[in-house]
Parts: structure tokens; C-alpha cells; sequence
């Protein structure tokens, strides 16, 4: 781009110089254009006199000649597609000839950009996952997703999902018998089942749901409050919770204590 600004400010600086004509009109003008320095011809060149109206094209040796021209100083321009465009100054005297031979230089065709774009192929998804998704569409509860459970790999999934799920608490489920055991508690101040006091401030166990099956419920007799460190988060891909009601998908409903439904599905990956 710059070469061609140049070339053209040039052209128009010799151009508008002023020439001399002679009453005779018996100079040639001839030559030949080449495509380099070894004078291999290049045919279909322009060679023109702009200032004369003259003009001539190389023929298949690549040379050319205009005869009968006025003496006097002008400007020859060549051009070829493909080649940058040149300019030269001739002087032309009454009865002689000037010869030039132009070696012209190749330039890339400038094509215009070529923007390709490709419909994103759909992410498969587990039956596991589409069940998720499906819920997180409903919007009823709370979720949390891989991206998210990747994010904290190293935490314990008690403070990650108390930190994310509002009324979430963690109390130690057996503090006699399993001091460093952990649950996590609705906090409604509720509970059900032999295990624990349902006065004011006791726990309210979550019922548990692992890739969809029943783990745990406190209103099922017999059953001890597990301890949450079974499910590390490094091996969670979604979780979800309700708390309770209206909330609750269908399949989670029956065995609700009223202390919300927590339902964790494993990574496949």
C-alpha cells in the first residue's frame, strides 16, 4: 500500500512537470518488460505515455515500441496484473530512439478474509446429567454444577454447599459415638425419627438421594445419620436440594422428613 502511494505521487510529480515538444515527431520509444533479472519476457504489459495519449502492449517476448513521437520530456508508466505498477521519465529527441528494458516486480493478490463458521455439534449428556438438567430448567431448587464442584475439588462438599445454599448448616450427626462425623442440617428447627431431640434449635437432618437412589432418610427406623465425608466433592459432577413443599420433584417427594431433599450425582468421568 505504501509502494503504490508513492508510485502515484510520483506519477503525479512528473506528470505535472512541464515538457518541451519539437516540430518533428520522429522519436521511437522501445524496449522490453521483463519478469526479472535473467530478461524473461513478460507479454500483456502496458506501456503507456499518458501526456501522448500512447500506449503499447508487450507481445510474447515481452517487448514493445511506439513510434512517431514528439520530442520532448514525459512520463512512461508499465503495468501488469499481478506486478507492481512502475514509472519512468524518457527524454525524447527528433530522430532517436530510447530503449528501456523494465523489470517488474510480482505482488500477492490481496484476497478478501473468509470467515467459517460451523453449527456447535450438541454436548451429549448422560441419563444421569439430562435428569439434573432437567430439574436446574424447573428452577425450583438449588444447583450446583460440575464447573462449579471442579472449582473446589479440595474442599470439604459440606462447606461448599453451605456456602452456596441458603439455610444449609453442618452438625456433627454422633457426637458420642462419631465425633468427627458430619451432617448437614436444613436448619428449620424440625426433625423426625429416635436420634435426635425435635425441641427448639435441634438439627433437622437432610434425606440424601445418590444417582437418584435413597441413601438416607431420618424418618426411616433403624438408621444412623451417616457422616458426609463419604461424598467427597472431587467425585460429585451436579447437586441439587429442595427444601421441601411445593419444591420437590415427584420421584423425591414420598420419603421427605420435611428437612429438605439433598441429591448428589457422581462424576462418569
Amino acid at each position: 500500500m505504501l509502494r503504490d502511494r508513492r508510485f502515484l505521487l510520483a506519477l503525479c510529480s512528473l506528470m505535472a512537470a512541464p515538457f518541451v515538444r519539437a516540430a518533428g515527431q520522429s522519436a521511437t520509444f522501445a524496449g522490453a518488460v521483463v519478469r526479472d533479472t535473467l530478461s524473461h519476457g513478460l507479454p500483456g504489459a502496458l506501456v503507456a505515455i499518458p501526456q501522448l495519449n500512447r500506449s503499447d502492449t508487450s507481445d510474447a517476448a515481452g517487448e514493445f515500441k511506439m513510434i512517431g513521437l514528439p520530442s520532448g520530456r514525459y512520463v512512461a508508466v508499465i503495468r501488469r496484473i499481478g506486478f507492481l505498477a512502475m514509472a519512468d521519465t524518457i527524454e525524447l529527441v527528433d530522430g532517436t530512439s530510447v530503449e528501456r528494458e523494465y523489470v517488474m516486480d510480482p505482488t500477492p493478490t490481496a484476497l478478501d478474509s473468509v470467515r467459517v463458521s460451523a453449527a456447535r455439534e450438541p454436548e451429549h449428556l448422560s441419563a444421569r446429567m439430562s435428569q439434573f438438567e432437567e430439574h436446574r430448567k424447573q428452577g425450583y431448587g438449588h444447583y450446583v454444577t460440575e464447573a462449579e464442584l471442579r472449582k473446589n475439588d479440595n474442599r470439604k462438599l459440606n462447606d461448599v454447599l453451605s456456602a452456596r445454599i441458603p439455610g444449609l448448616v453442618t452438625f456433627r450427626s454422633s457426637p458420642r459415638t462419631q465425633p468427627s462425623a458430619e451432617w448437614l442440617s436444613s436448619g428449620r428447627g424440625a426433625c423426625a425419627g429416635p436420634a435426635f431431640s425435635c425441641g427448639g434449635g435441634a438439627p433437622c437432618p437432610v434425606t440424601l438421594y445418590y444417582n437418584g437412589v435413597l441413601a438416607y432418610a431420618s424418618g426411616l427406623p433403624g438408621q444412623d445419620v451417616p457422616d458426609m465425608a463419604r461424598y467427597p466433592t472431587n467425585d460429585l459432577a451436579a447437586v441439587e436440594y429442595y427444601a421441601g413443599g411445593g419444591s420437590l420433584p415427584e420421584q423425591y417427594n414420598a420419603t421427605s422428613s420435611g428437612c429438605g431433599v439433598l441429591v448428589l450425582w457422581a462424576r462418569e468421568r
